[in-house]
């Protein structure tokens, strides 16, 4: 059976080699893009214009399998967490490629990423992910399953949603979500239920103990705002309005800001008329309480009857070409049609 290998090359082992003299801003990578902020972005110069002729082949790790991963690796403490062997999480010296833990699953697991976090005294280390629809918590340290989380270290995201679930299989999704202080902020997707039913809430967990923190309806319920945007009693024959693919955290502020996609079905809208709030839209939450902060519903097409929709925030909360440091001003998504749409962070105006 053919390999593949993950091979990293000798100058970028010295990005987790530094000292503390050398912190600064955007100069680790361990989370998810970058941060939750998904910056895609690093001031690590060490590699540059100049000398990246000149990068060798430092180590590799056969993956002992044919997978194509798409999963973007991350790095505490001098250990590279990756997947390979099937789908399972490794945990890697990242100077030797030397393999120091491997937790394997069963089921499908999230592909793009997954996501770290530590308590203040650092005592506690866990990384989560989503294995057959199920949060799950693994010991950042030994690997093992965290049994003091959830249910024996598994959430069911099937938890808080209201409708029956006798037929409703798993919840399972590729998109890892965000973790702001101790809350991990997760949108659910269209894999758990049928097609047409499938709510695109926004759910929030502790990190501690896998209790549903905060939920938010992007197809309102009654009572919700947004709720008379849609035909009378529409959540509960359908959904939609899908975070399919990322959202960004502004720390300083405590805003999550995620951008959804439309109403289902996504081809035919005939049965939804109306502004289908909060489908296409930018919405901005209180990340601690789910409150509303800002909701841009950026329409492009009318009625929502075609497939057009926000794709994801592009992981960067700043419009400055010269710097990836964060602009208070300005975040930017863009579309599945391909326009780009900045947006005011703090309110709801739609910039120029």
């Amino acid at each position: 059976m053919a390999s593949f290998r993950i091979t990293f090359a000798i100058l970028l082992t010295l990005a987790v080699t530094g000292t503390a003299a050398d912190l600064r801003p955007f100069n680790t990578w361990n989370q998810y893009l970058g941060g939750a902020d998904s910056s895609q972005y690093t001031s690590l110069n060490q590699i540059n214009k100049s000398n990246v002729k000149q990068l060798a082949v430092a180590w590799s790790y056969a993956t002992g399998d044919n997978v194509q991963y798409l999963f973007n690796p991350f790095v505490v403490d001098g250990v590279i967490y990756v997947q390979a062997k099937n789908n399972a999480l490794v945990a890697l010296d990242a100077a030797s490629g030397r393999e120091l833990w491997v937790h394997a699953f069963q089921g499908p697991v999230t592909t793009r990423g997954m996501n770290y976090w530590e308590s203040k005294d650092r005592s506690d280390r866990r990384i989560f992910t989503t294995n057959g629809g199920f949060l799950t918590a693994i010991d950042a340290r030994t690997g093992q399953t965290v049994l003091s989380f959830g249910d024996n270290g598994r959430t069911d995201l099937r938890t808080g949603l209201d409708r029956d679930l006798t037929n409703v299989p798993p919840i399972q999704t590729n998109n890892p979500g965000r973790i702001f202080e101790d809350i991990l902020i997760m949108p659910l997707m269209r894999s758990g239920a049928d097609y047409s039913y499938v709510p695109g809430d926004i759910h929030a967990y502790s990190v501690r103990t896998g209790k549903l923190l905060w939920q938010f309806h992007t197809v309102p319920r009654p009572g919700e705002f947004g709720y008379e945007t849609w035909p009378k009693d529409f959540w509960t024959r359908s959904g939609g309005g899908i975070n399919w693919n990322e959202l960004t955290i502004d720390e300083k502020r405590g805003i999550a800001y995620i951008p959804t996609g439309t109403g289902k079905w996504d081809h035919y809208g005939a049965d939804r008329v109306g502004q289908n709030l909060f489908a296409n839209s930018i919405i901005a939450l209180d990340a601690r309480t789910c409150r509303n902060r800002m909701c841009r519903a950026s329409k492009l097409g009318p009625r929502n009857r075609f497939r057009p929709s926000l794709r994801r925030s592009r992981g960067r909360v700043s419009a400055r070409k010269t710097s990836a440091r964060t602009c208070p001003r300005r975040s930017k998504l863009r579309g599945a049609s391909g326009f780009a749409i900045p947006a005011t962070r703090v309110c709801s105006r739609r910039r120029a």
